[in-house]
């Protein structure tokens, strides 16, 4: 179980890539992780020089706030993520919601589709998630039809 100090720690930015990378790989050593974000870095600026002991540190510090867990497997460090990707989105998604729209998703999801060009698919799909959280919720309440 990870060292929790803060349960409401948010993850920063750089820790969500950290995150992603862990999702991806399911763990992963300290200089797996500064791998990929001294490639990712070095896409976006070619002058940027991500140091291996800044990676070290980040990824101390998101043990400490429970972003991560480490175990030891022949004297190399693995990381790995302490949630599920799904969970996650799902905390950070509902602390947006509630903190800007003050929990109201009609008005979030207007707010989303109004300015940007939206495509029948992207439409199409948003129906049919709609459509199973009604299947799913009739099913929890059968007397709501």
């Amino acid at each position: 179980m990870p060292e929790i100090t803060d349960l409401n720690q948010t993850p920063t930015d750089r820790e969500l890539e950290i995150l992603k990378i862990l999702w991806k790989k399911g763990s992963a050593t300290v200089r797996e992780v500064w791998k990929e974000l001294s490639e990712s870095d070095a896409r976006e600026d070619p002058e940027k020089d991500l140091a291996y002991t800044t990676v070290l540190t980040m990824l101390q510090v998101m043990r400490k706030k429970g972003h991560v867990v480490q175990k030891t497997e022949e004297k190399a460090h693995l990381f790995s993520a302490a949630q599920p990707k799904k969970r996650t989105v799902a905390n950070l998604s509902r602390r947006f919601l509630d903190k800007v729209f003050d929990g109201a998703r009609d008005e979030y999801l207007v707010h989303i589709l109004k300015p940007q060009e939206v495509s029948f698919e992207e439409l199409d799909r948003l129906e049919q998630m709609i459509e199973q959280v009604r299947r799913e919720k009739s099913n929890d309440n059968p007397k709501h039809v």
